[in-house]
């Protein structure tokens, strides 16, 4: 038995993980500090964080539900707020429609959807008193794909159906990479570190200004990544970095570094789908240059969200567009 693909997997879609909901405060008495960790996390917040409230809000999509919180009950209790969801988009012409208690569902992705199979829990060295299975796989960047790695959602004739579009591909960019440099990291080295459940990514900022670095040389900016195992933005396919210049009047977009997606007609489909139609995100080890005017201020911004998001005001916007580093193009 592996844990990998078992939430989502490489190419499934709408899969709810059929395991009871056990909440992580069952586990802390044993293991606190992995649940302290855990509830830093964004694992914690993937589905009650705000960004995500808001991207539901504008697509009720239950193959969403599954992945940021993937138990079936999470599932069902929240496929049971549908109505209060749909009204909170001005669009909708759905009626003010109070919104359930949610608190399965507010854990997100919790320590069983990774831990529990069959009744057993799963570990990699041993679980003291549990009826445990060891499972190395939970040490396998295969299993952060099983999430992490899934194709753009189709939907024609009202039924929904994968493309051949990855809506996201960190696991396919780590392989690339991997077998590029020959590192034999995987996805826990760096982001569950000796073994603690931190989960870090691109909401922790410290982290995130670490992993990129801008350099004058000579009329150019020079952009890469720093010790980064796939693409940089990676996940989401709405995030983005862009660089951005004032000459004197004002900050203007000059770079973005990001995936840019599009509408075509499938004909196997019958119906339009998403489809990438560029790609600009930063790639381990390929430094990107751009020629900026001599002493134009300079910016390197971090975009979680979508430019309609921004536009549209529903969130804080310092909080889903920060500034990774800055400088002058003098010194």
């Amino acid at each position: 038995m592996t844990p990998a693909l078992l939430v989502l997997g490489l190419g499934g879609l709408d899969v709810a993980l059929d395991e009871p909901f056990r909440s992580a405060a069952a586990c802390a008495g044993c293991h606190p500090d992995e649940v302290a960790d855990w509830e830093r996390s964004r694992h914690r917040a993937s589905w009650s964080n705000e960004l995500m409230f808001e991207g539901y809000v504008q697509e009720t999509r239950r193959f969403c539900v599954t992945c940021h919180a993937p138990l079936r009950e999470q599932v069902d209790e929240v496929l049971a707020n549908t109505p209060f969801y749909r009204s909170r988009d001005p669009g909708s012409g759905v009626p003010p429609t109070a919104m359930a208690p949610e608190p399965m569902a507010s854990e997100g992705v919790t320590c069983v959807v990774c831990h529990l199979r069959e009744g057993r829990v799963l570990a990699v060295d041993g679980a003291g008193a549990h009826r445990f299975t060891d499972a190395p796989e939970l040490a396998s960047a295969e299993l952060c794909g099983s999430c992490h790695q899934f194709p753009v959602a189709g939907f024609v004739d009202g039924r929904m159906v994968p493309t051949d579009t990855p809506m996201q591909g960190t696991y396919d960019e780590w392989r690339r990479w991997a077998e590029a440099t020959g590192d034999d990291r995987v996805c826990q080295d760096c982001h569950l570190p000796a073994g603690r459940h931190l989960f870090r990514g691109a909401h922790d900022l410290d982290w995130l200004r670490s992993s990129v670095r801008v350099v004058r040389e000579g009329h150019e900016l020079v952009v890469s990544t720093v010790d980064v195992g796939h693409d940089l933005p990676s996940g989401d396919l709405f995030r983005a970095l862009t660089l951005e210049v004032d000459a004197g009047h004002g900050f203007v977009e000059v770079a973005r570094f990001a995936r840019s997606f599009g509408e075509a007609f499938d004909e196997a489909l019958g119906g339009s789908v998403k489809v990438l139609t560029a790609d600009t995100s930063l790639r381990p080890g390929v430094p990107r240059r751009v020629v900026v005017r001599e002493g134009a201020r300079w910016r390197l911004r971090y975009h979680f969200a979508s430019e309609l998001d921004e536009v549209r005001g529903r969130l804080p916007l310092d909080e889903i567009v920060v500034t990774l580093v800055e400088g002058s193009s003098d010194h």
